[in-house]
């Protein structure tokens, strides 16, 4: 009966991207309630109503709340542990809140939630990176790693030093340290490609796209047709002619998947970027609203590629001015990213990097 009851919230909670938003969270609440009832000593009831709380926006007071009183009843549950860690990170790293807890606290809180065990403290640096607290993210990656070298930590790691810290030479000198089983997944050299891009080596980029064993990069931050991230590469070198035939061979490539599956967000999302680096605008913009109804979340690539240049600008003040979660990607994508060249003379966007530049200055007194 319990697990049928959890089971339930986990499928309206996945439902609360689609309509009756309002319906669903009542639902939401009725199903918790039902579970907390029926097994009052089970952990899951409470972590599913401090992840509604989470989507619900509630104030961090109330987060709070929530956590530490799981903590009190379930101290030695490692997901407890890890959310109340996480949430103290995200509550500290903020400019209009109080400092709740100080490194030597938090340190202690994390070490409890991973333990001696380098997968969840890799897990756990990826999730400090986006609550904007890339040195507390680099030290406990530094301890996976050094615990037991992995895919992941190394992955997490190059992830910190680009997005976290937009460091790019310090990115490219560790992935040349990576041993080379490791350093051949798509994600690492997704972001290889990506520090290329952002330091301006065209040639370099494309070296990395050279032999690449599939048709399509399957993870990572360049994820889609290899040909569109060759147009580019291309493009950016000052030629045209060969950016456009790879640009309509990752369009063609793109089309053949939604033959297969019309509806697949992914799909329509990576065709919006094809159309928006061969200029075809109108198309992207249109295609960019039919993905929109599809799902809500759009990444800024998309909003970039379809034009939507007041969009991008109040997205990007969320995330840098407002110092939102994942902050600090954003910030340094709009800062190196020639995606953005477009905006550099756009006064709102120059503020805009100017105040992820004072964050970044702050965040470096306070480690």
């Amino acid at each position: 009966m319990l697990k049928q009851t959890q089971q339930n919230i986990t499928k309206l909670m996945l439902r609360l991207c689609g309509q009756s938003v309002q319906y669903l969270l009542q639902q939401v609440e009725s199903h918790i309630a039902l579970a907390e009832g029926q097994a009052p000593d089970s952990v899951g009831p409470g972590l599913a109503r401090y992840k509604l709380a989470q989507w619900q926006l509630q104030p961090n007071n109330r987060l709070e709340e929530l956590i530490v009183n799981l903590y009190d009843r379930f101290p030695d549950n490692p997901r407890v542990a890890s959310e109340r860690a996480a949430l103290a990170a995200y509550t500290t790293s903020r400019q209009d809140l109080p400092t709740l807890i100080d490194y030597e606290k938090w340190k202690g809180l994390a070490d409890e939630a991973t333990g001696g065990d380098h997968y969840s403290r890799a897990i756990m640096a990826a999730r400090l990176l986006k609550l904007n607290r890339p040195y507390w993210a680099l030290e406990l990656v530094n301890g996976s790693l050094a615990i037991q070298p992995s895919s992941r930590g190394y992955e997490v790691k190059a992830k910190i030093l680009l997005f976290g810290l937009g460091d790019i030479d310090a990115t490219q000198e560790f992935l040349d340290e990576v041993p080379e089983h490791a350093a051949d997944s798509d994600y690492l050299k997704g972001i290889l490609f990506t520090t290329h891009l952002w330091s301006d080596d065209y040639d370099a980029a494309l070296d990395v796209l050279q032999n690449w064993p599939r048709p399509y990069i399957e993870r990572g931050f360049v994820s889609g047709p290899v040909a569109v991230q060759r147009g580019r590469a291309y493009l950016l070198a000052g030629k045209p002619n060969a950016s456009r035939l790879e640009f309509e061979l990752g369009l063609s490539q793109i089309e053949e998947l939604l033959e297969k599956e019309p509806n697949s967000a992914a799909h329509i999302g990576q065709k919006v970027v094809a159309l928006g680096y061969l200029g075809r605008t109108e198309e992207a913009f249109a295609l960019y609203h039919l993905r929109r109804e599809i799902t809500r979340y759009m990444t800024i690539l998309y909003q970039v590629l379809a034009s939507e240049q007041q969009v991008v600008l109040d997205h990007l003040t969320v995330h840098v001015v407002n110092r939102d979660r994942s902050g600090l990607e954003f910030y340094f994508r709009a800062k190196y990213d020639p995606d953005y060249d477009r905006f550099r003379d756009n006064e709102q966007f120059k503020e805009i990097l100017k105040s992820g530049e004072e964050w970044m200055e702050e965040i470096k007194r306070r480690s």
